[in-house]
């Protein structure tokens, strides 16, 4: 059903992919640079935290007035 609307695969086909080889290139860069700038994301946030929980405990665990969110 619908055969006519739906394309074949073009990237993930079995045999050789169909899809042109500057487009590939430009799709797994693209892909690529994503997930290392999600990656840097979370450490960046993690070591914020990390950060932020060690400035709490030099300072004693009191509010340093910034609210929490």
């Amino acid at each position: 059903m619908f055969r006519t609307l739906h394309p074949m695969p073009i990237v993930l086909k079995p045999s050789e992919p169909s899809l042109p080889g500057s487009m590939l290139a430009t799709l797994l860069f693209s892909v690529s640079v994503f997930t290392l700038l999600y990656v840097g994301f979370v450490t960046q946030r993690y070591a914020l935290s990390y950060l932020r929980e060690q400035l709490e405990a030099t300072v004693g665990g009191g509010d340093s007035g910034m609210g929490h969110a």
